[in-house]
């Protein structure tokens, strides 16, 4: 959309309503690059996006998603394999996180957790499971939590 359609549209607000009819029907008659168009103006003047063009984003985002990126493994795999990476950290994050709320050193913390995940698909080694603990730490936690029991929250006077 240029500049002239982008202040057509800031002083009248009927237009855009124009402009996605106009593309509907460019889309229907096989036009199918005006669905791309229909989803920029949307974006671009932050307007829900109409219903006749909905069931293509999400066929279109499911396909990025599923066949996006490279599909071998690694750091440029695909958005599948990341997104299975990614559940795989946070497994062994909470696996070490149970240890360590027992009250055990992080060493023997990811050594255990190493143990408990051996026949899981997040297992690893105990450095493996550190990695992951370290990586997802930060999300899921604010400030470093420091080994030992947990300490016990003072009872507020009513």
């Amino acid at each position: 959309m240029g500049k002239s359609e982008r202040e057509a549209a800031a002083e009248n607000p009927g237009f855009l309503d124009g402009q996605l009819e106009h593309y509907r029907h460019r889309f229907e008659r096989g036009e199918y690059e005006f669905a791309v168009v229909a989803v920029k103006t949307c974006a671009s003047f932050g307007i829900p996006i109409p219903d006749w063009i909905e069931g293509e984003v999400c066929a279109a985002i499911e396909f990025y998603f599923r066949n996006g990126g490279s599909k071998g493994k690694g750091k440029g795999g695909g958005h599948l394999v990341k997104s299975r990476r990614a559940r795989l950290d946070v497994d062994r994050y909470c696996a070490a996180e149970r240890e360590l709320v027992r009250g055990l050193t992080r060493a023997d913390a990811f050594e255990q957790a190493s143990i408990a995940l051996r026949s899981k698909p997040a297992r690893g080694s105990a450095s493996t499971i550190e990695d992951s603990y370290d990586k997802i730490a930060p999300v899921y936690r604010t400030k470093p939590r420091k080994p030992g029991r947990k300490p016990r929250r003072p009872i507020s006077p009513d």
